[in-house]
């Protein structure tokens, strides 16, 4: 087990921190006034807007005679090492990890507010009629 060890340690040739990501959406999006659409993108296998974002703070690690691997340890500290395949990655920095952090925090915010209100609110229609419904964060709102 030693001798294979070494044998892999050997074969780095070097490790980069980064953070890798995968991001699709679903979404039509038209003008103001509804008459030209002004994105689109479906890359995601479902009808309406959709978003996928999945990302991880891990290493990229070049080795002798082999594609560059791409690995992070998950929340039971095993090693995850499935991103061979075409990878999108930037070096890591504190910053860059903190947007990622915070653009996470606020898709997760949106999900479950949208949950609550679709699922457990007994009177969408009068709220909407009301003027009462907040789904989205306020501009500059940091909780």
């Amino acid at each position: 087990m030693a001798s294979y060890l070494s044998t892999v340690r050997e074969a780095i040739t070097a490790e980069e921190k980064v953070i890798f990501y995968h991001y699709k959406c679903n979404a039509i999006i038209w003008n103001d006034d509804q008459t030209t659409v002004i994105f689109r993108k479906e890359e995601v296998f479902m009808a309406g807007t959709a978003l996928s974002l999945e990302w991880h703070v891990g290493y990229r690690q070049e080795r002798k005679d082999e594609s560059p691997r791409f690995y992070y340890l998950n929340r039971n500290l095993a090693q995850v090492d499935r991103w061979r395949e075409k990878v999108k990655y930037m070096t890591w920095t504190e910053d860059r990890e903190r947007f990622f952090r915070a653009l996470q925090k606020g898709l997760d915010e949106i999900i479950l507010s949208a949950y609550t209100f679709f699922n457990e609110t007994p009177d969408i229609a009068g709220l909407i009629d009301q003027g009462r419904i907040n789904l989205l964060p306020s501009p500059g709102d940091s909780s």
